[in-house]
């Protein structure tokens, strides 16, 4: 029989490790009570807390409408199934760290492109880090 465990010499440690550096972590391997997920999830398909993307954005985006964060949410859960693994993550990593580029209407209704800030670079602190270990998502043939 053999000593290994992934959960005690990879999991914990690793979860220790985010911990270490200031991240919130949770275990979500309980997140769904019936119909309800204590995450704000709607379905187990969904794999973005939304809840959480949309307080982080109307923190680090105070002078934005909601209509416009509302665009930037959109633009970050948008299924990207159909793409290349690889092209998926760059559009992903580009929202991440150049914001995301949306249209709101101006007072006198003429249209303006804002930038949504998804993450803070410039103080690291104030951005909404959370690790989530035990986190299920149901797909077509499996949950995972």
């Amino acid at each position: 029989m053999s000593d290994y465990s992934e959960d005690a010499l990879v999991e914990q440690p690793a979860i220790k490790l985010f911990a270490d550096l200031g991240w919130e972590t949770a275990n979500l391997f309980g997140e769904w009570s019936g119909t309800v997920s204590s995450e704000g999830r709607q379905t187990q398909q969904e794999v973005v807390l939304e809840p959480r993307l949309r307080r982080a954005l109307e923190k680090h985006n105070p002078d934005l409408p909601a209509d416009a964060l509302e665009k930037a949410i959109e633009e970050l859960t948008r299924d990207r199934a159909t793409l290349l693994p690889v092209n998926a993550n760059l559009e992903v990593y580009r929202l991440l760290k150049d914001g995301v580029k949306v249209e709101v209407a101006d007072q006198d209704g003429s249209i303006a492109i804002e930038t949504v800030r998804v993450i803070d670079w410039s103080q690291p602190e104030q951005n909404d880090f959370l690790l989530a270990s035990q986190f299920w998502v149901r797909g077509e043939l499996h949950t995972l």
